[in-house]
């Protein structure tokens, strides 16, 4: 299996889409469309307070197999629209996309956030942030249905006395 890491391009916005669409709430596939494609066509930002940094996909012999990327908002630095293809999950494709997002903001910040759902569903999502330096921090009530757990990593140890 050889997988490249790249900076997502507009291209791959249907793509991305379709890994969300498979991996993620129905309610997130609408949002990731309209945020993906502003982000190409609009680096301003999209909600008062959001600010994306960059997204990136792992590709297969030209097929879009994972998405992951970081976007600034409130003031902290969050992981975003973060998924791989149900068939590749396992195989450090995930950790790979994980670690190309965090270069972008740990010099930066200290603190790398993300969410999930707190249902079955997102079990092994939540397992996967713990896994790779996440600790729970809170559970909120989202707008959808869904109870979102929010995981917040450490991302500069190196400061720590």
């Amino acid at each position: 299996m050889q997988i490249q890491i790249r900076e997502m391009n507009e291209e791959d916005v249907p793509s991305v889409v379709e890994i969300i669409r498979r991996t993620m709430l129905r309610e997130d596939v609408e949002l990731a469309k309209r945020t993906l494609t502003h982000y190409f066509r609009s680096r301003e930002e999209l909600t008062p307070g959001y600010f994306p940094k960059k997204f990136y996909v792992a590709v297969e012999d030209g097929e879009v197999i994972g998405v992951s990327g970081s976007y600034v908002y409130d003031e902290r630095a969050w992981l975003g629209w973060f998924a791989v293809k149900p068939e590749y999950q396992g195989n450090g494709i995930g950790k790979a996309l994980l670690k190309k997002a965090e270069s972008d903001v740990k010099d930066e910040y200290e603190r790398f956030f993300v969410y999930t759902g707190s249902s079955k569903e997102f079990a092994k999502a939540r397992e996967f942030y713990k896994r790779n330096g996440f600790v729970e921090e809170q559970l909120e009530k989202y707008k959808f249905d869904e109870d979102t757990l929010i995981f917040s990593k450490e991302l500069r140890l190196d400061l720590k006395i």
